[in-house]
């Protein structure tokens, strides 16, 4: 694990600008996500964030208010997150935007309403940490949103006190050497001539969004004198900076970063100036664009995990649904029972390898010669966020020897 040790970047190694060009679309298999508990209309929806493995995570809405989830592709399986301090008696307010391993990111607002905190949940334990910017606090109100995961290190946003109201630094936050639960922050902008926009008000503001993480690479928005919203592409270990624009003109915003596969969405010349979404490749000026035929209201594309693309479109009613596109380059293997354990009059199975809550039924029988459809199901329940599951019995010595099989229901 690295560690970086800036506070606040004030110069860059190097600079430079890459104007991307627009090519023809190559992905075609977009598969919507739709959570459950989402209400329709355009004021509710599913939006999906960010993706690792085979494992994505978003928020959507409902009358109850916005909650955050995760869901394993090619399951019916999806876990709603609520951070405890999000919520009151009637509303809820967590998004989830970013993933790695077990770990997921994003923020929630406070029960009083008195600002944004991000939080880091981990899947196989079920806790939740608040990850609190001591800089994020503008005029009174803690400011800080988490958007991305790598490994340990986190990216996102705070309103920094420092600086004129408006303005929002970027941050990278990581776990405190020796001290579980605590995490340091270091904040970042990007002090580039004429990229500090000056407001109606005559203020300075300094506008950096970072949204996403891959080794020492990060990506993100700045913003223009004009206003204009830049990407940009950002080296944490050479401190080297490249801002992203498209040549045919419009606003560009990388959201997602995998390896040097850049993914988010533009104002695309080609679809009326419509959002649509992009991937491309760190230092190339192709631009692949991405638009799911269902996506009338644009295409926002928002994770990458190896070939597998994750975002959300807006449909003829303005209405988000969560998409994949390309598949997930995860190894499968099939879970299986690994240890058996007796203590004292009681015997218990465990295994792993499942799919991370998908739900699994124990099979016994005393001959093991007959077929799957005549043995007894004993046990059923849901592998637990590692994929591992255990099973527990008493002993009956009067019963006859028995065998067991784990199956993964549907």
């Amino acid at each position: 694990m690295k560690f970086y040790t800036f506070c606040l970047l004030v110069a860059l190694t190097t600079f430079g600008w890459l104007a991307v060009e627009v090519q023809a679309q190559t992905y075609t298999n977009f598969t919507t996500i739709d959570e459950p508990l989402a209400e329709a209309g355009s004021l509710y929806g599913t939006y999906v964030e960010g993706i690792s493995g085979n494992v994505v995570v978003g928020y959507y809405y409902n009358s109850q208010g916005r909650h955050g989830f995760y869901h394993t592709l090619g399951t019916t399986n999806y876990t709603t997150l609520d951070v405890p301090a999000g919520t009151s008696s009637t509303s809820f307010s967590t998004a989830a935007y970013g993933i790695s391993g077990n770990n997921i990111v994003g923020w929630y607002s406070a029960t009083n309403f008195t600002g944004t905190y991000g939080f880091i949940y981990n899947i196989g334990t079920g806790a939740y940490a608040t990850l609190d910017d001591p800089a994020g606090v503008e005029e009174g109100v803690s400011s800080t949103e988490a958007y991305g995961i790598d490994g340990n290190n986190v990216v996102g946003s705070e309103s920094d006190n420092s600086l004129p109201a408006g303005s929002v630094f970027g941050f990278l936050c990581t776990p405190a050497a020796g001290q579980p639960g605590v995490y340091s922050f270091a904040s970042f902008y990007i002090p580039i001539p004429y990229r500090i926009n000056v407001s109606e008000f005559s203020t300075t503001n300094y506008i950096t969004l970072p949204y996403g993480i891959s080794g020492d690479n990060v990506v993100g928005m700045a913003r223009d004198t004009d206003g204009y919203s830049h990407g940009f592409a950002y080296n944490l270990n050479t401190t080297s900076l490249t801002l992203l624009t498209n040549s045919d003109g419009g606003f560009l915003w990388p959201y997602g970063i995998d390896g040097n596969n850049v993914v988010g969405y533009f104002s695309d010349p080609n679809n009326d100036y419509n959002d649509s979404g992009f991937l491309c490749a760190i230092g190339s000026t192709n631009l692949t664009t991405l638009r799911d035929p269902l996506g009338v209201g644009g295409t926002f594309a928002q994770g990458i995990s190896g070939n597998a693309i994750v975002g959300y479109y807006r449909d003829t009613s303005g209405a988000p649904h969560g998409f994949v596109v390309g598949m997930p380059t995860v190894s499968i293997s099939p879970p299986v029972i690994s240890a058996f354990s007796l203590a004292g009059e009681e015997y218990t199975l465990s295994g792993t390898n499942g799919v991370p809550g998908a739900p699994y039924a124990i099979l016994a029988t005393t001959n093991v010669a007959l077929p799957l459809n005549e043995w007894t199901i004993v046990d059923t329940n849901s592998f637990d966020g590692n994929g591992a599951f255990t099973f527990s019995s008493a002993v009956d010595p009067a019963a006859p020897q028995m065998f067991y099989r784990l199956q993964e229901s549907q």
